[in-house]
């Protein structure tokens, strides 16, 4: 999936992805489940759950160290969800953060 850019499909071009949007990304995943739903799913915990947060909030230099990487699939990039008493329920959370500046 690297080799054709798939796991970059949604990051900058200039770092190494497609710089697709997410209509077209959403279209690949379609057809992709259409053969394998485990796979079409990890891509997009890769490219658009993880890779697609540090593409579009990372500053700089995070985009410049992990971009490049995870466009070309050399290295895998993923989220990690948990919370007391739900677990990985990403649908239910009730953690909340509050700046108290």
């Amino acid at each position: 999936m690297g080799d054709i850019g798939l796991t970059g499909m949604m990051l900058d071009s200039d770092l190494g992805g497609l710089g697709d949007d997410l209509f077209t990304s959403v279209v690949i995943h379609e057809e992709m489940s259409v053969y394998s739903p485990a796979i079409a799913m990890t891509l997009g915990a890769h490219a658009i759950l993880a890779g697609n947060v540090i593409n579009r909030a990372g500053n700089k230099q995070q985009k410049e160290k992990y971009i490049p990487p995870i466009a070309a699939g050399d290295k895998v990039a993923a989220i990690c969800i948990t919370e007391p008493e739900i677990g990985s329920d990403a649908a239910h959370p009730r953690t909340r953060a509050i700046n108290k500046r």
